[in-house]
């Protein structure tokens, strides 16, 4: 099988992914779907909050970002949202692949990574629990475009990091995920 290079193909391996192996949680109504994923990001939030030394940051940042793309995946799945279209706007450029959003012009060393990460994590995605919280209140907002414009910021954080570490996420969600289904009770 060829590897998925755009989002659009990602998101439909994805979709196929959630169904054969997380049923418990893509059966879920939309918002409780939405809100398993912000947990999920919450959890990778705290990941990054402790410095470590460099070998061990940038292991735990690619495993952050290999989990994060995953549930990026799934979450912009549950919203009916174009990855390719909201990355492109974020970066301003269209691109053939996933990698060449990649791109950087200045690399970051591992610790300006983990903070830069850490926070856009937190910010996106306490904006995207305050949505949820809102929601519960009935009070009037555009939960969508909220959620949405926050899952494309999560989106960018994870394919720019990943091109400051030159780490194919692509490749490593695609081993993740296959290491997911083989632990599946058929």
């Amino acid at each position: 099988m060829r590897k998925p290079l755009t989002f659009f193909e990602l998101q439909s391996t994805q979709k196929e992914h959630d169904h054969n192996n997380h049923s418990d949680i893509s059966t879920l109504p939309l918002f409780d779907r939405i809100n398993h994923y912000v947990l999920h990001y919450a959890k990778y939030t705290a990941r990054l909050t402790h410095q470590k030394g460099d070998v061990e940051t940038e292991r735990e940042l690619k495993r952050t970002y290999t989990d994060a793309f995953l549930i990026s995946l799934s979450a912009s799945n549950a919203l009916n949202m174009d990855l390719d279209v909201e990355m492109r706007k974020r970066f301003t450029k269209v691109a053939r692949d996933i990698a060449d959003y990649a791109l950087v012009d200045r690399k970051m060393n591992v610790q300006e990574l983990r903070v830069y990460s850490r926070d856009s994590l937190a910010i996106s995605n306490g904006a995207m629990a305050n949505t949820l919280e809102k929601r519960d209140h009935m009070d009037d907002l555009d939960s969508r475009s909220i959620l949405i414009e926050n899952l494309s910021e999560i989106a960018g954080m994870i394919i720019s990091g990943s091109g400051h570490l030159d780490f194919d996420i692509v490749e490593a969600s695609l081993e993740r995920r296959r290491k997911i289904a083989d632990l599946r009770i058929t």
